[in-house]
């Protein structure tokens, strides 16, 4: 089953554990206690194997999709030694993954251009970030060859049959105007949930 065609509202897990067994055992739990998707950090795996994709697919019938963050976002969920890779690198590691048989990726609106935020992903700078009136939204780009780039990823899992979420932590707050515009943004891409 796809994300795109779970009956809405439904809840989705991100799952932050290390290892795959832990990962397993987490998707087995918020099933039980209702989650219907499961979104799972390939770093925080140590980007499976394409066996070890299929040993977590097989542990639940529901959509599992994978994200694969900057390395300074990891910060945020206490990972330590997270390998930083190149835009293309995150983007092939992903569509990798559905291709092993996930239900589809998150990628961010600035892949390929990635854009200032918060100096790390500590709750203090975020925080400072947000409440800065001089900063704007993070990730989103505005870079033509980026966005045609984000496009052929978006094509790229597509074509393997997976879905795509695109996010953007914009770590600021927004009017439901601002969030409607970037949604407006995300689906002109391509994606299939935002």
């Amino acid at each position: 089953m796809q994300l795109s065609s779970l009956p809405r509202p439904f809840i989705c897990t991100s799952v932050a554990e290390g290892g795959l067994e832990r990962t397993i055992r987490t998707i087995k739990t918020a099933e039980y206690e209702g989650a219907s998707a499961f979104e799972v950090h390939l770093p925080l795996l140590g980007y499976p194997s394409e066996a070890e994709l299929e040993q977590l697919t097989a542990a639940t019938a529901c959509p599992i999709y994978a994200t694969c963050r900057r390395d300074k976002f990891y910060e945020l969920l206490g990972a330590e030694d997270v390998v930083e890779l190149s835009e293309s690198e995150r983007t092939d590691r992903l569509v990798a993954a559905v291709e092993a048989g996930l239900d589809g990726i998150d990628m961010e609106l600035d892949t390929f251009d990635r854009q200032a935020g918060p100096s790390s992903f500590t709750e203090s700078a975020i925080g400072s970030y947000a409440e800065d009136p001089e900063t704007g939204p993070a990730e989103i780009s505005d870079d033509e060859n980026a966005i045609d780039q984000q496009k052929a990823v978006i094509d790229r899992v597509h074509r393997a049959g997976g879905d795509v979420v695109v996010s953007a932590h914009t770590c600021t707050h927004l009017s439901p105007a601002e969030a409607l515009a970037i949604a407006e943004r995300m689906t002109d891409c391509g994606a299939d949930l935002c």
